[in-house]
């Protein structure tokens, strides 16, 4: 037995390294996953879209899984396409990450208005944003060192909204209020 053990791990190793080699496939009509291929400029450097919405999710959350309001799992790509396209639905996703009680007085929330008690929407964020910066503004000068707790989080906060609001408007040109509207009426324009 201790002969087939070794051969074993390996061959199970072997089985998990050629899993990651297997591509994606598509659970609906649109190519989620060819959406996630697409490369774009971040800070410099090209990225898949697929990097930028695992990244984005790490930063708000702590993860790269996320989750509809009503339960269902997305992947990434599926949240980053909400986030883009349909920004008044993603803005009901509960995924910032509030860990501090009194930030989350500051915001007017209970642990048990979010999902798993921490993570919040930007819909229940939004109408305290002006208290939020004006926070964020008192701390920002504050060495890092001698920066309390609060003001770690508020600053942590403040600049995850500031990353998805900057998500939320990456793909709308500055003075087009409805690009997805305007999007499928080239669209239907374009094709008979």
């Amino acid at each position: 037995m201790k002969k087939f053990l070794p051969i074993a791990l390996l061959l199970l190793g072997v089985a998990i390294l050629a899993r990651s080699f297997v591509p994606e496939r598509n659970k609906g009509e649109f190519d989620v996953v060819g959406f996630g291929r697409l490369p774009v400029v971040v800070n410099g450097r090209v990225k898949p879209l697929d990097t930028v919405a695992r990244t984005a999710l790490v930063i708000l959350q702590s993860s790269q899984s996320a989750v509809a309001p009503d339960g269902t799992k997305m992947t990434p790509n599926e949240w980053l396409l909400d986030v883009l396209f349909r920004s008044q639905r993603a803005d009901a996703y509960q995924h910032f990450e509030i860990n501090h009680p009194d930030l989350l007085a500051l915001i007017g929330v209970t642990p048990t208005d979010g999902r798993d008690g921490k993570r919040f929407s930007f819909q229940q964020i939004e109408p305290k944003i002006d208290e939020l910066q004006r926070q964020a503004r008192l701390a920002g000068p504050v060495e890092g060192a001698l920066r309390t707790p609060f003001q770690k989080a508020v600053l942590q906060l403040y600049s995850n909204v500031g990353l998805y609001v900057r998500l939320k408007a990456s793909l709308v040109a500055p003075d087009h209020r409805d690009f997805l509207g305007e999007l499928i009426a080239f669209q239907d324009s374009v094709v008979p």
